[in-house]
């Protein structure tokens, strides 16, 4: 077993987070909030890290900065890197990239999803290994499990961040989630909702810090899995595993406006 990990989600999000990041905009609408966006665009560069976009994730990205009234195609906006087999970026865009210069990297093998390509593109190019991908979890559902399994399949920590949710993965071992600076910032959603879920094979679970705790439970596909769990009164929530565990939690950063068009989810 490894030992204690420590967690204190989505403290990327405050001010004081300097820690190096690899940013990753999938193919997917971006329906979170302005501000949020904007910081973590500017602190991917302010702490030397990178910033990937995913094929037709270039073209959302763009269509956002401008949306926004942000920068636009100005240098400060454009991606280190962008990867992908290319076959859902606009030509335009495309010829844009090449004109500033931008790193393109093709990854046309089809074992692999390009979400998951990209994060091999940043292994080798040394970038940090802690990913904060942004994409909604919203639209088709063999996406959504793709994602998971790009999670479950890579050992560098990688965050799903989406307009309502945080997803992520525990690997086997002991961890501990401060959770108490979440609740007093309001950045949890109403209903304040956990999901602990297996993936890859049966866990053997034990937990605290929750409404409904796991004591030596085996959770598994067709047996117990914890869906719509939420906090007890505990600052700390700790989860012993065999095995890795989904962890997901209901947050609220959205644009309101923008969360209206969350079905034009493309492939």
């Amino acid at each position: 077993m490894a030992d204690i990990v420590s967690w204190e989600p989505l403290s990327f999000l405050g001010s004081d987070f300097i820690e190096p990041f690899t940013l990753v905009i999938l193919n997917q609408p971006i329906s979170i909030k302005r501000e949020v966006m904007v910081h973590l665009w500017n602190n991917a560069i302010f702490s030397a890290a990178y910033r990937i976009t995913v094929d037709g994730g270039t073209d959302r990205w763009f269509d956002w900065l401008e949306a926004s009234g942000a920068c636009g195609l100005s240098n400060l906006g454009l991606p280190d890197l962008v990867t992908g087999d290319f076959d859902s970026i606009r030509p335009d865009t495309l010829l844009t990239l090449k004109e500033k210069s931008v790193c393109l990297e093709g990854t046309p093998d089809q074992d692999f999803t390009d979400f998951s390509k990209a994060v091999q593109c940043a292994k080798e190019k040394q970038a940090p290994n802690f990913i904060i991908a942004v994409c909604e979890v919203s639209g088709r559902l063999d996406q959504i499990l793709s994602q998971l399994n790009t999670l479950h399949s890579h050992e560098e920590c990688i965050v799903l961040l989406s307009s309502c949710s945080a997803t992520w993965v525990l690997r086997p071992g002991t961890h501990k989630i401060y959770v108490s600076g979440l609740k007093n910032r309001g950045i949890l959603s109403h209903d304040r909702w956990i999901g602990l879920i297996p993936v890859g094979a049966p866990s053997i679970v034990t937990t605290s810090g929750l409404k409904w705790n796991l004591e030596n439970a085996e959770m598994k596909f067709g047996g117990l899995i914890s869906s719509s769990n939420t906090y007890s009164d505990d600052p700390v929530i700790k989860i012993k595993t065999d095995q890795p565990l989904i962890w997901s939690m209901g947050i609220n950063i959205s644009d309101s406006k923008e969360m209206k068009n969350q079905l034009n989810v493309t492939s």
